[in-house]
């Protein structure tokens, strides 16, 4: 994978942080959201914990993660026929 783009990352905590990227691997892009572990010496490293979507898809992410939103808890993601179910 090729950073095509790297945006400045989000502290998630004291010893985490959000890493967002657009990358390219076989001519093909996709946008990364990855977990940064923070060391007490300042070290940044990358963790397991990742997201990899391809950049055409990036509109549907964005409707879902829409959907997430801390003032509506009742929200359930689960979908039925491509449709949201609201409980």
């Amino acid at each position: 994978m090729n950073a095509i783009i790297t945006f400045p990352p989000f502290q998630s905590s004291n010893k985490e942080q959000i890493h967002f990227t657009i990358s390219e691997f076989n001519g093909k892009q996709y946008i990364e959201i990855r977990i940064h572990t923070v060391s007490d010496d300042g070290t940044i490293n990358p963790t397991m914990k990742e997201i990899r979507i391809p950049r055409e898809m990036y509109s549907q992410f964005v409707q879902v993660a829409e959907l997430i939103n801390i003032d509506k808890p009742q929200v359930n993601l689960f979908q039925f026929k491509n449709e949201p179910v609201i409980i």
